[in-house]
């Protein structure tokens, strides 16, 4: 996964490989996103960037509060000539993803906790190294997030146990604070666009799925 960080939290792309070895996801603050392609390789790069601003905590909407990640589910979000076993992975990724998110903006809202067993369950190698990094650094700098993560999944292959997907992630209904409460969450412009794209590698273990690797493009809106 790819979360930016910086002295500023949320979304910096100051990009680090994690070799402890992240998904924005998709996915988690501390840095301004980079404004280069996605590229394979897992990096460690924040899910929304930061910039101080002049709102509090207490100016945070209630649509910011919603504790479940959202997907859209207007059309089938995969292709139509998928087999049903295909079509029966595809739904379980984005299950998955979904509920990748939902750990993600959970621990957001109080990073210094431990997180770890939580995070394994929705994530794995790399990725998994990478949002627990995040986390260990938002709790340093005393920030955190607060509201959920929407995203609208595109499937682009199936094929033995691993689904790759291309996701629009939509951070409009988060926000993120500093240790005195104020909003740092960058503007909504490329290299920080709330709606971006990102793509991710969901694999299964078993009878698990588990996100293994996202890469988020903050230049690019959706």
């Amino acid at each position: 996964m790819t979360f930016a960080l910086r002295a500023r939290p949320f979304g910096c792309l100051l990009v680090v490989t994690v070799v402890a070895l992240l998904g924005g996801c998709s996915t988690s603050d501390g840095s301004i996103p980079s404004t280069t392609a996605p590229s394979s390789v897992a990096t460690l790069t924040s899910p929304s960037p930061t910039v101080t601003s002049t709102s509090s905590a207490s100016t945070v909407t209630s649509s910011a509060t919603e504790t479940s990640p959202t997907v859209s589910t207007a059309t089938s979000p995969w292709p139509a000539d998928l087999t049903p076993d295909q079509v029966a992975a595809a739904q379980a990724a984005i299950a998955a993803y979904g509920s990748y998110w939902k750990v993600l903006d959970q621990a957001g809202a109080k990073p210094s906790q431990d997180w770890s067993g939580l995070v394994a369950t929705v994530s794995t190698g790399p990725e998994m190294d990478g949002v627990l990094e995040y986390l260990k650094q938002t709790a340093a700098r005393g920030q955190r997030v607060a509201g959920s993560t929407r995203f609208e999944p595109t499937v682009t292959k199936v094929d033995s146990g691993v689904v790759e997907m291309t996701v629009c992630v939509d951070k409009t209904y988060t926000d993120f604070f500093n240790a005195d409460g104020v909003s740092i969450k960058a503007p909504d412009a490329p290299g920080s666009f709330f709606r971006h794209i990102s793509t991710a590698q969901v694999a299964q273990f078993g009878d698990q799925w588990l996100v293994s690797l996202t890469s988020d493009d903050w230049s690019k809106t959706c």
